[in-house]
């Protein structure tokens, strides 16, 4: 049997925010960011999330995250991605703020097919991400991460599809014998919409967007996975896209429409973000 210490269950609550959080990327997901060749995607988002618990426990995330993607052949991009966050909590009375910067993600995305018609469109590519423990406390994973997956992108008339599904893999050295958060992540997220054309002017479009996002969670030490430790989580999120030109506007709200915390975590209340990109 093996009994959690209080500052092991903190270590695993927080890793459940931290990997949930950097994964959150609602409408922009990283189909939405595929530059042409020798060209760059510049984006910035807003997010923010709360989760509450027991005895009028409550935490507040806000994020700040920068990407910067680059079209380096037309069939590969590579991306990378900073954030910033802020972290405010109460917990028994106990009130508490951090700020700090997130660990950096770097991603390769490749174009494994793309067929055209004159109405349909269908893109698959597969993907790689790493991250790199380069956060400051208590943002940091404090080790390397590595995620494969998949993307799927049909697109017919004015509608579009867009899903992936990713496996994460925590600790990917597995040097750290004494680190409760490693374990593994998998994530399913589809999201369609559909493309308005506003007056006469081509280049000026509005798409209203569903999404549905599922995510399970479970950390492990030593191989020997915790009781009453994994997460598992279905966010059904509507937004809205602006685009002009290469200029696009987004907004998200994701609402859990089903989750299954243990309970020694916070249930979550809601997330959401703001976001522009811009192609150059």
């Amino acid at each position: 049997m093996i009994t959690l210490k209080k500052q092991n269950l903190t270590a695993i609550i927080g890793m459940f925010i931290f990997v949930t959080i950097l994964n959150a990327g609602g409408i922009s997901v990283d189909a939405g960011l595929t530059p042409a060749e020798n060209r760059w995607i510049v984006r910035y988002q807003a997010r923010q999330m709360e989760r509450t618990g027991a005895m009028d426990a409550s935490m507040t995330t806000t994020m700040d995250v920068f990407n910067l993607a680059y079209g380096i052949r037309p069939h590969l991009t590579l991306m990378v991605m900073q954030g910033w966050a802020n972290r405010k909590s109460d917990m028994m009375g106990q009130i508490s703020e951090f700020t700090g910067r997130n660990d950096m993600m770097l991603m390769a995305k490749y174009r494994l097919l793309r067929v055209n018609t004159r109405k349909t469109t269908l893109g698959i590519a597969a993907t790689i991400k790493l991250l790199i423990p380069t956060g400051e406390d208590p943002f940091t994973s404090d080790y390397w991460s590595v995620s494969p997956g998949i993307f799927l992108s049909p697109r017919w008339n004015k509608w579009a599809l867009d899903a992936s599904t990713e496996f994460r893999l925590n600790d990917l050295f597995n040097n750290r014998d004494d680190v409760l958060q490693r374990g593994w992540e998998t994530s399913v997220n589809c999201a369609i919409a559909r493309q308005i054309v506003l007056g006469n002017n081509s280049a000026f479009a509005i798409a209203p967007v569903l999404e549905m996002t599922g995510s399970i969670t479970q950390p492990d030490a030593s191989a020997t996975e915790f009781a009453d430790s994994r997460e598992s989580v279905i966010f059904l999120s509507p937004g809205m896209k602006l685009t002009y030109q290469s200029l696009i506007l987004e907004v998200l709200w994701q609402h859990p429409l089903w989750q299954d915390i243990p309970g020694s975590a916070m249930e979550y209340s809601s997330k959401g973000l703001v976001g522009i990109r811009y192609m150059l």
